[in-house]
């Protein structure tokens, strides 16, 4: 966090040495607390070189994400991964409308994929791996209401049956192809690839992720230790 303060400073004085036009917003500048501690007793006070101090905020929104500090993990994304859910929910009346309508299985299946699941399934490997029992359990329910939705009389008590009747498939399931699928473009890619270590070792896998050491459970939980731990469950042997 310290960093970005510097940035901030930085870029301040060097806007005004080379006499630029650009100069960084007061109003839309602010601080945010990376901190696990339960009592904050002092607050860090950054301002710019004309002592305009930044406010700062315990809830912010950054790239479309919902953040807000936790006394725990530092940082919380529950309030936006509950948003993603009340979007999705917002769109079922889509299918009731369908099914009264008439519209086959095959195409409100296509509905729900492209207009209800693409909600919860935004920036999937970020969140993922922190997710708790309760807000798994919030997501997948979604997907019961509206599997019980298209198969209508034709449903079956069992939710698990239901998905196989429809070729569908658990969102923890999906949720897991997409991080795999994420994980492929990272080590791909010439520069994202190097937020992993690498080691060669003499089973037949050939390389490996080396996993970053944790202390914490917080960073046990985050993109990067928890991506790690997956290329070597299911892609050590096509790196």
């Amino acid at each position: 966090m310290m960093i970005a303060f510097h940035l901030i400073n930085l870029l301040d004085i060097l806007t005004k040495k080379d006499y630029s036009k650009f100069k960084i917003n007061q109003d839309k500048t602010h601080t945010f607390i990376f901190n696990t501690a339960l009592s904050k007793d002092v607050y860090p006070k950054v301002m710019n070189t004309e002592s305009d101090l930044y406010e700062n905020k315990e809830e912010f929104k950054i790239l479309g994400l919902n953040l807000s500090s936790d006394k725990r993990k530092g940082i919380n994304m529950n309030t936006y991964i509950e948003k993603c859910i009340q979007k999705a929910y917002s769109k079922l009346w889509i299918l009731r409308r369908l099914v009264e309508a008439g519209v086959s299985i095959e195409n409100l299946v296509l509905t729900y994929n492209l207009r209800i699941r693409v909600h919860i399934e935004q920036n999937v490997p970020l969140w993922m791996f922190s997710l708790s029992n309760t807000m798994k359990t919030k997501i997948e329910k979604l997907q019961k209401i509206s599997v019980f939705i298209i198969l209508g009389k034709h449903a079956h008590t069992d939710y698990l049956c239901n998905l196989a009747i429809l070729d569908m498939e658990p969102l923890d399931v999906r949720r897991e192809k997409m991080a795999l699928k994420f994980a492929r473009k990272i080590l791909k890619h010439l520069e994202h690839r190097q937020i992993f270590t690498f080691k060669n070792d003499m089973t037949r896998t050939g390389k490996t992720v080396i996993v970053p050491k944790y202390v914490t459970s917080r960073y046990r939980d985050s993109a990067v230790p928890s991506l790690a731990k997956l290329i070597n469950q299911k892609l050590a042997h096509r790196i």
